[in-house]
């Protein structure tokens, strides 16, 4: 209880304008701030350092910041390794979030620990460019018990358990980072997954690369808790498997540790008879072959879900999609849309006589064994439209609109690159379908007098319709990292940059895409413009907009490649003492009925 005196006593010191108060209230010490200015405060940690938090004599360690920071203020971590495990204090709010980034510009900020490096344990928080090392200790490193969270440029690493776990929350996203070497040793092999946990809703994992995993990239609900999770979105990411390199945390080199980039298992529905929904956009699997499981699949789709699959790339694979069909758990409602999908095993496994799976402008490149795969599925009603096939055209698409071609039609299949030649066989071949009113490319379905055959749609001058990412392809160079943001005028929050440039078209891997978004404007009366996004790998196009502002929305620009990284200023902070006070209670009560793990 002394040392938490001193802490609220210090804060008082710090920030004379907002009236702290040091109260004890029986077995809680708590600090009022009475009616605080409007404004933000920015906060600095340093290594090494023990100061009030300063620019000129920051805190020592980053748990010191989270202690002193209150809604809208921005915790900057300059360069430096912290071995400390941080849990949150307080909650932000929508119009005021507190933010704990690195330094922009200033090196790589890692904090690490052995097992939980960070905890999430309040609403309206945001990390920004830090590198979170689990140091493969037997706790999760990033738990996330609550939302609205955002993880931006963050690397999570290292970790016997799964990367990520996030708890019965609404409003989580993952944006533009890098998570890695979830590797759990026990029994020989053990699930550990990159992204999992219970309930979630309106979960956005965007432009994210997920890779060296024991169990799944991603991974929703391993413990199918009720009433489950609803509305994920997973939209520009990388998911892959490799034979390990060297021997790691008690796996061996060139084992392939891990299972599948999304397994879905959901709260039964006789419980909750709706379909919990999910989208997967833009994204990219590769190396699900050759691990320690049978059936082994990129994307792994079962149970009472509601899937929409569109403008995914997926190679290098035993199965691209394993869909499946009714059990005690339900069965899956998929459509497989835009798709590109070449050296696997099984390009679609369809299995226990799932009830509603439609296929809709597909092309299958390459070194596919088998197009499709029917596994105990006699019932069940497939609807195959617009499939373009290298080579002979699988049973199932028995419709007129499908086709079966050879290399000649694309331009080049060899390298990966599966858009249309000029004046190929497939262009205004197809038939209208409602669901896939744009191509893989985000252009608008048709460009000629039908639709054309397969994922792409081919333009004989400049496309029509709204520009996307340019399509998984051949190798490309590594895209430029944004630039970084400048600081602005102490105030509201701060600006954003860009979403980081798209992946390259063909290529096997696919080319990296542009580097993260630059780190925005510090908190600023008026927000700084955000730093441009990087330039993307060979084929690709620039894209990315602007993310919300504090207090404000970022301005859009739908019809453009390059996204705006323009943020509105940040609100006001002027709470009464009477509010904060029974905040402050609230905030009590709930640490109390929280269990901790």
């Amino acid at each position: 209880m002394a040392a938490s005196i001193e802490l609220c006593i210090a804060a008082r010191d710090r920030y004379p304008e907002r009236a702290v108060r040091c109260s004890i209230i029986p077995m809680l010490v708590s600090c009022l701030l009475v009616a605080p200015s409007a404004g933000a405060v920015e906060l600095f940690v340093e290594a090494g350092s023990n100061g009030d938090g300063s620019a000129s004599n920051p805190f020592g360690t980053v748990q010191a910041g989270v202690n002193a920071a209150a809604p809208g203020d921005i915790v900057t971590v300059r360069a430096g390794t912290y071995n400390e495990e941080v849990q949150t204090q307080v909650d932000g709010t929508a119009a005021s979030p507190i933010t704990i980034r690195a330094a922009p510009g200033g090196g790589e900020v890692l904090v690490t620990a052995s097992g939980r490096v960070l905890r999430i344990f309040n609403a309206h928080h945001i990390v920004e460019g830090l590198v979170l090392d689990g140091q493969f200790g037997d706790r999760i490193p990033l738990d996330v018990d609550t939302g609205p969270f955002t993880m931006r440029s963050v690397e999570l690493r290292n970790s016997s358990r799964d990367c990520m776990d996030i708890g019965d929350s609404v409003g989580v996203t993952v944006d533009s980072s890098s998570i890695h070497h979830c590797l759990n040793p026990t029994g020989g092999r053990t699930d550990a997954h990159g992204i999992t946990g219970g309930p979630t809703r309106d979960l956005v994992i965007r432009d994210t690369d997920i890779h060296t995993f024991s169990g799944d990239a991603v991974q929703f609900d391993p413990g199918r808790a009720c009433p489950g999770w609803d509305n994920i979105l997973i939209e520009g990411c990388r998911f892959w498997l490799e034979p390990l390199p060297a021997d790691v945390n008690g796996y061996s080199a060139g084992v392939v540790p891990g299972e599948n980039a999304l397994d879905t298992k959901v709260c039964p529905p006789s419980t909750n008879p709706n379909r919990h929904r999910i989208t997967i956009r833009n994204t990219a699997a590769w190396g699900f072959r050759g691990g320690l499981i049978s059936n082994m699949a990129a994307f792994n789709m079962k149970e009472h879900i509601e899937a929409v699959l569109d403008g995914i790339t997926v190679f290098d694979s035993e199965i691209a999609f394993r869909l499946r069909g009714p059990g005690s758990r339900g069965g899956a409602d998929v459509r497989l849309q835009n798709a590109v999908v070449y050296d696997v095993d099984t390009a679609v496994r369809y299995e226990d006589d799932i009830e509603n799976l439609r296929v809709y402008n597909v092309t299958l490149g390459l070194d596919i064994g088998r197009g499709f795969q029917e596994a105990s599925s006699n019932a069940s009603v497939l609807e195959v439209l617009n499939l373009l096939a290298l080579g002979g055209l699988p049973a199932e698409a028995t419709d007129p609109s499908n086709m079966a071609t050879d290399a000649s039609v694309f331009v080049d299949a060899v390298g990966g690159d599966y858009h249309l030649a000029d004046s190929s066989a497939p262009i205004d071949q197809g038939i209208t379908i409602a669901a896939v009113d744009t191509d893989r490319d985000g252009t608008a379905r048709p460009q000629g007098s039908a639709y054309d055959v397969g994922a792409y749609e081919h333009c004989a001058t400049a496309c029509a319709g709204a520009g996307g990412s340019g399509g998984f392809g051949a190798v490309g160079g590594v895209g430029g990292t944004g630039a970084v943001g400048g600081t602005g005028a102490v105030g509201g929050s701060g600006a954003v940059g860009g979403a980081s440039g798209s992946p390259g078209t063909g290529g096997n891997p696919p080319g990296s895409g542009g580097g993260p978004p630059g780190s925005g404007g510090n908190a600023s009366g008026t927000g700084g413009a955000g730093a441009s996004a990087g330039s993307t790998g060979a084929g690709g196009t620039s894209s990315g907009a602007g993310g919300d502002a504090a207090g404000g929305s970022a301005a859009t620009d739908p019809g453009s490649d390059a996204g705006c990284g323009c943020r509105a200023a940040g609100g006001n902070r002027n709470v009464g003492a009477l509010g904060l006070a029974l905040l402050g209670v609230g905030l009590l009560a709930r640490h109390r009925k929280r269990p901790r793990r």
